[in-house]
């Protein structure tokens, strides 16, 4: 059963779907699933891209300045969750925002992403997927003090050669992990980064089950997929933590 917190560490979620389509992307995509979703996703943004190419010429090097838009973004009127629409790419987040709005859970995320899933196909009708991911982000703010220490909360460490002074400044673990039983691979994240606090220690953890190319499933059969996925990045989120960690700093709730 998943566990429950007073105070969570996820700062985002989200469901990443790439295609192949049938033809040249068409940018009327966006505007026509924005008329579809806008009374739950009335603010739209769009994101842009900036190149900046350089061609060297026997006479001297060129610098071309390229704009334009990578995609689309529509978000609910209280920025707690978002839709994202680019060539061939559909993405849906949950933000949290403070105690107000807090993550809805898998139970109620999976659905909502599923159902924008839906609506990109009947407009975009794709042939197939080329990537899907899910992915959880989370912020950890730790504590310093005389007791502090990275074990006492941690269970993903970096290990250091005997004969460094055991002593770490900054961290970052990056690795993916295959799976044979579902086809995909974990890709994991850890690292310290910088905190205006200075009692308070943070780390994001970065977590993405994601398959690609062969390993990924068919259009039809994404929602067993990512049932199965959600679980494996919440285990190893589980697994990450001390029960220190668990109780003292997210406050987990009695079951």
């Amino acid at each position: 059963m998943p566990r429950k917190y007073d105070n969570p560490p996820l700062i985002e979620a989200l469901c990443e779907f790439r295609f192949l389509g049938e033809q040249a992307w068409d940018w009327t995509i966006p505007g026509i699933l924005y008329e579809k979703i806008k009374a739950d996703y009335p603010e739209k943004r769009q994101e842009g891209v900036l190149e900046v190419p350089v061609r060297p010429t026997p006479e001297a090097v060129l610098v071309e300045l390229k704009t334009g838009i990578s995609k689309m973004q529509f978000f609910r009127a209280d920025r707690s969750a978002l839709v994202q629409v680019g060539p061939d790419l559909l993405a849906v987040n949950a933000v949290p925002q403070g105690t107000e709005h807090l993550y809805p859970g898998w139970p109620a995320f999976k659905p909502e992403a599923l159902k924008h899933l839906a609506t990109y196909r009947a407009i975009a009708n794709p042939r197939t997927l080329t990537r899907v991911g899910v992915r959880y982000i989370n912020r950890v703010a730790v504590p310093t003090g005389e007791k502090f220490s990275l074990g006492r909360y941690f269970r993903v460490l970096p290990n250091l050669p005997a004969g460094l002074p055991q002593v770490l400044s900054t961290i970052l673990i990056n690795v993916e992990v295959p799976f044979d039983d579902l086809p995909g691979t974990l890709r994991f994240i850890f690292g310290s980064v910088s905190s205006e606090q200075p009692d308070v220690a943070h780390f994001l953890l970065d977590m993405e089950m994601y398959a690609a190319g062969e390993q990924v499933p068919d259009l039809d059969e994404v929602d067993g997929w990512l049932e199965k996925a959600h679980d494996r990045v919440e285990a190893a989120f589980d697994e990450s933590f001390t029960e220190e960690a668990h109780r003292d700093i997210f406050r987990e709730k009695a079951a």
